[in-house]
C-alpha cells in the first residue's frame, strides 16, 4: 500500500491510501488501515484504481473500514473503482453506504473543511 497525505482544494488534510494492483487483500487492508486509523485522520481516501478483483472478502474489508472510520469521526471515500468493483458494490447494495468518486482528484475536490 502506498500511503500519503494530500491537501484538498478546500485546505483539509487527507490521508490517501493507494491499494495494490490485483485482488483486494482483506488482511492487508485491515492491518494497514488499523495502523492508519490509530493516527485518527479526519479524511481517508481509498484509491482502488489498481484493484482488478473485489470478492466477498474484499467487500467485507471495505465494510469493516467504513464501520471503523465512522465512529472514529473519520470520513471515508472510495475512488477509482473498476467496473467489476462497481458492479459488486451495486449488486450488494453497498454502493449507497460509501461515498464513491471516479478519481482521486474528484474525491479531493469534495473533501470538506470539517
Amino acid at each position: 500500500m502506498d500511503v500519503s497525505t494530500q491537501l484538498s482544494p478546500k485546505g483539509s488534510l487527507v490521508t490517501l491510501v493507494k491499494l495494490p494492483a490485483g485482488k483486494l487483500d482483506p488482511a492487508l487492508v485491515r492491518k494497514e488501515l488499523g495502523q492508519i486509523l490509530a493516527e485518527k485522520p479526519k479524511h481517508l481516501l481509498l484509491d482502488l484504481s489498481q484493484v482488478t478483483l473485489l470478492d466477498s472478502m474484499g467487500v467485507s474489508a471495505l465494510a469493516w473500514a467504513r464501520r471503523t472510520c465512522t465512529p472514529a469521526g473519520c470520513h471515508l471515500k472510495l475512488c477509482g473503482l473498476g467496473e467489476q468493483a462497481k458492479l459488486v458494490l451495486k449488486v450488494t447494495h453497498l454502493d449507497s453506504l460509501f461515498e464513491i468518486y471516479p478519481s482521486v482528484e474528484a474525491a479531493l475536490k469534495d473533501v470538506s473543511e470539517s
